[in-house]
């Protein structure tokens, strides 16, 4: 399964990494804490053996819905960009 998100990541597939997230996504309590889940998502980013590092931007982009950035220096030396939309029904996760 990590391999699949690198995978996913490399071949630019939104469709698998959605995936991939909503098994994630589907277990957090949307009505706990953002910041507990934010840790949660990047704890989960980062278990991910190309990534080297992650760190999520320290606020909420202001859009409608918000999104949170998740900055990831990944293994090869590139930096990605994971956007999570924080719809009141649905987390998404969205490559930038």
């Amino acid at each position: 399964m990590k391999n699949d998100f690198c995978e996913a990541l490399k071949t630019n597939d939104r469709r698998r990494l959605q995936e991939l997230a909503d098994s994630v996504l589907g277990c957090l309590d949307l009505q706990e804490c953002q910041q507990l889940n934010f840790k949660k998502i990047e704890i989960w980013i980062s278990s991910n053996n190309c990534v080297a590092s992650v760190s999520a931007s320290p606020y909420l982009l202001d859009t409608d819905p918000p999104v949170k950035e998740f900055i990831l220096n990944l293994r090869d030396g590139s930096v990605r960009t994971l956007g999570l939309r924080l719809s009141p029904s649905k987390w998404e996760i969205i490559i930038k």
